[in-house]
């Protein structure tokens, strides 16, 4: 009887752990529940878009165990159960309850990578190489989560790391670099990780962040930020971990392969001193000799029909050397020779970030972001860019009244962008939320005749009409 009741335990226990798991995913296209599911789907996701998660988990909850997919074209079920469950998370105070949490937010990830990986969910004009990005993209944002909120134990921070990179490869985000470097530093100093290993992750992380600053319009600032930052997380290891006679063995072959390439000698060159290497050094000594006789009737001439041939490229480089003006002429040089609209795009949006923040011409900036946003309709970055210039020149828009009217029409082009551009909802909520209490008061709108719902129009260059919420 006893041995009975012990095998009947352990196959209840199975049996909930089975129905414990997340549901096999499938979308709701084939399902005779389709209608429900899609019903559930429409209740659900203006609540969570209004960050009323109670209200929106019992419908989310039916509309995912019927189609964990949607409609096989969109992952919202997965991302909005995730942050659904970030939220409880947040909010709870019982220590299972924390740990129940934790546990469906890496399960939804987990699902949804495999609802990608699996093909269920398919991604619109995207090839295998675009699905690949895709899914290191989640993977990153997994790890970034696990992380930061988590508190996941290192070792499985660390898979989901490496997935991340192994599918991302180059354009991994920035936001799992710095973890990265957190993690196998701290390992190193545990002793569980090699100097060979470290200088590897270190490596890797280098030749993404480089990629992405060079390649990168639009973030290519963040992930500047980021390799500082990891940088000097790696720094307090540096002397354990890299010296030059590591890199003298590195890069000698390299040198050796093709030593009249100025690229080549420039590159060792540099990384040889950035690496500590003494002056005296005579592989040093040598490749710095070399170099420079090179550069001296190389540079100038390669770097003019570079920007010849790439205007961009001399826009950055006149960015970076604090000549804004000309930067701005040679972003609009790109613009007329570019045919491609992504790019055009990108241009346009570098020339409106130049003439807001470095020359303070706010009507020609708002002029190019609109100009980016009508050739890529669903990017949130030039609406959040005239966002920032609404609420940064609020306080010169004339008197207290016009100055609340300014934020309002910043708060509206914040939530342009999230509306156009789902990757910028975090971001943008961020914005409302700050200026939130910068809005009109109700006294204020009374005295001019005003009411909650009317439309004004708002004082000084932004002149644009805004519906008053106080």
């Amino acid at each position: 009887m006893k041995r009975l009741l012990i095998i009947l335990a352990v196959f209840i226990g199975a049996q909930l752990e089975v129905q414990a798991q997340l549901p096999e995913c499938k979308t709701w296209n084939d399902s005779p529940q389709k209608e429900e599911g899609e019903n559930q789907h429409s209740i659900y996701r203006p609540l969570v878009r209004n960050k009323n998660y109670e209200r929106a988990f019992p419908h989310w909850e039916k509309a995912f165990n019927i189609a964990p997919a949607a409609d096989g074209r969109r992952d919202y079920h997965y991302e909005d159960g995730i942050t659904i469950y970030k939220h409880f998370l947040e909010t709870a105070t019982d220590d299972a309850k924390k740990e129940e949490y934790k546990q469906k937010i890496l399960d939804l990830y987990q699902g949804m990578i495999n609802c990608y990986e699996n093909k269920v969910i398919k991604v619109r004009n995207c090839d295998d190489l675009c699905l690949k990005a895709v899914i290191g993209q989640k993977y990153g944002r997994m790890a970034y989560d696990m992380f930061y909120t988590l508190s996941s134990p290192y070792d499985k921070t660390l898979e989901a790391i490496e997935k991340a990179v192994e599918y991302g490869d180059k354009g991994t985000e920035y936001v799992v670099l710095e973890p990265w470097a957190h993690i196998v530093t701290y390992q190193f100093k545990q002793g569980s990780r090699s100097a060979e290993e470290v200088r590897t992750v270190y490596d890797r992380i280098m030749e993404i962040a480089d990629y992405n600053i060079e390649t990168d319009m639009e973030l290519g600032e963040y992930f500047d930020i980021t390799k500082r930052r990891s940088e000097a997380v790696f720094k307090p290891i540096e002397k354990e971990i890299f010296d030059c006679e590591y890199f003298k063995e590195k890069l000698k072959p390299m040198y050796e392969e093709d030593p009249d390439n100025f690229d080549v000698l420039k590159y060792v060159f540099n990384t040889l001193r950035q690496q500590g290497c003494d002056d005296a050094d005579p592989f040093l000594t040598k490749i710095k000799s070399e170099y420079e006789t090179l550069a001296a009737e190389y540079n100038e001439e390669r770097l003019k029909e570079l920007e010849e041939k790439n205007p961009a490229y001399a826009a950055r480089k006149r960015y970076d050397e604090g000549k804004f003006e000309e930067a701005a002429e040679k972003y609009e040089e790109a613009i007329e020779k570019e045919t491609d609209n992504e790019k055009k795009a990108q241009y346009y949006f570098a020339l409106a970030s130049i003439q807001f923040r470095k020359m303070d011409k706010y009507s020609d900036a708002r002029k190019s972001a609109l100009e980016a946003s009508k050739l890529r309709p669903d990017w949130g970055r030039p609406y959040m860019l005239i966002g920032d210039m609404y609420a940064t020149t609020s306080r010169n828009c004339g008197d207290a009244w016009n100055q609340r009217l300014a934020v309002l029409a910043a708060i509206d082009k914040y939530a342009k962008a999230k509306a156009v551009d789902s990757d910028f909802d975090q971001e943008a909520s961020s914005r409302i939320a700050k200026y939130h209490s910068s809005r009109p008061e109700q006294g204020d709108a009374f005295m001019r005749g005003l009411e909650n719902g009317s439309t004004t129009k708002v004082g000084c260059w932004i002149a644009e009409t805004v519906t008053l919420r106080f």
